[in-house]
């Protein structure tokens, strides 16, 4: 009795220290955000965020007016959520940005733990606390502030249902996956993908099983009924079957038109209803595949170097732009330490996520899942539009492996109590 009772104590102590280190992560997390937001963040709007703060702003007034194309409707949902609790401005949105980055850190935390390790965990959740391109992305009125966390949750309950075939977990699954849809689109095409690989795989017997079909038509049916309040206010107020956005639409025929954004946007709109334009846009890039059917591929040849280039986003580096009485200066130590963590950091948790997965991972539906969706993210964007932030929520879980290869590393040297993961 004595000794169950030290076991005990011995892994409640335990929990209190990794919940401690946790809270402290996530605590420094957000606190890196709200120094970055305060001293780096320009005061005017650029690129995407043109469209969520006007539309946000509009939707207070009373009018939810689509811009020059049709977004899932959550995060512009949940700024004008925040303009009408606190007032319109940056200072209330970047708050809560820090505070949701904060709880990123957590998440990762607690789910490092469940895969792997503790240590792991909290490995993890510190290299996404200092990652420079999640830094920068939360100083921003971007989707992917929601959609991060939205993913991570989603992923969770992927695996799931994914390893235990049961309906409740499917429909959370579906649930989750439909929330993360409702702020960026990506999630839908990769809930039908990862829907279809459910129903494939074979059942220990070698055949397929009427379980596995069951839980991805659940998955897919309880997504679909989550976006539906979208896609029929989308029916009601444009006409046509819009599921979530009309952007791929848009996107797709961007990447073919060979227009710059500016030029592209106006011949958009000169096509009257979103309606239309999402016929367009599909017609005019179905007619050019159709005359260049490699066009695609050409195109992730040229552009997956580039989704793996930590320096072919710039505009990382205005981090280290620091505000000095209303302007905003170089601060060179700052930059010279950019110029070294961010290659350093992207690789250590590209490659050392990989490489962790492969030699950390037992349970092979998880592994198997991470490398479908890992798969599918990098073909996506290197076939269509291609920025390197598109990629962070591969690189948010792939974190946590890396994390897991870090501690392996740490225990091996015995620099920590743990044994390995």
């Amino acid at each position: 009795m004595l000794e169950t009772r030290d076991i005990g104590n011995a892994g409640g102590a335990e929990s209190r220290t990794f919940l401690f280190w946790t809270v402290a992560l996530a605590a420094f997390g957000t606190l890196i955000s709200i120094l970055a937001a305060i001293y780096t963040r320009p005061g005017n709007l650029l690129f995407d965020e043109n469209y969520y703060y006007p539309l946000a702003r509009e939707i207070v007034k009373g009018a939810y007016q689509d811009g020059y194309i049709i977004r899932p409707p959550l995060y512009t949902l949940l700024l004008a959520g925040i303009f009408k609790i606190f007032g319109v401005g940056f200072s209330p949105v970047l708050v809560l940005s820090s505070l949701l980055r904060g709880a990123l850190v957590a998440g990762i935390a607690f789910v490092g733990r469940k895969y792997i390790s503790p240590l792991a965990g909290l490995v993890a959740a510190f290299l996404i606390a200092i990652y420079p391109m999640l830094v920068f992305t939360y100083t921003r009125f971007v989707s992917e502030v929601l959609y991060i966390p939205l993913f991570v949750l989603s992923f969770w309950f992927l695996e799931q249902a994914a390893r235990s075939g049961r309906i409740k977990d499917s429909l959370l699954a579906g649930g989750f996956s439909g929330a993360a849809t409702l702020v960026r689109s990506t999630s839908l095409f990769l809930t039908f993908l990862v829907a279809i690989w459910i129903i494939v795989r074979k059942s220990p017997a070698g055949r397929f099983s009427r379980r596995n079909f069951g839980s991805g038509a659940v998955l897919v049916a309880a997504m679909l009924a989550v976006i539906s309040p979208w896609t029929v206010r989308n029916a009601i107020v444009h006409r046509a079957m819009i599921l979530v956005d009309n952007s791929s639409a848009y996107n797709l025929w961007l990447i073919t038109s060979g227009k710059q954004v500016k030029d592209a946007t106006e011949e958009w709109t000169s096509w009257g209803s979103q309606a239309e334009r999402q016929r367009q846009g599909y017609a005019k890039w179905f007619e050019y595949v159709r005359e260049h059917p490699a066009f695609h591929l050409k195109r992730m040849a040229t552009v997956i170097p580039k989704l793996f280039d930590p320096l072919s986003q710039p505009d990382l580096y205005s981090l280290s732009m620091v505000k000095h009485r209303g302007i905003q200066t170089a601060n060179v130590p700052l930059l010279r330490m950019l110029q070294v963590l961010i290659p350093a950091l992207f690789w250590l948790v590209t490659v050392g996520g990989l490489v962790g997965l492969c030699m950390l991972e037992r349970d092979a539906t998880r592994r198997n899942l991470f490398l479908v969706t890992m798969i599918y993210f990098i073909l996506l964007h290197a076939a269509t539009l291609a920025r390197p932030r598109f990629l962070l929520p591969i690189n948010t879980l792939f974190a946590i492996y890396a994390g897991g290869l870090i501690a392996a590393g740490l225990s091996r040297l015995g620099l920590t109590r743990q044994g390995r993961p």
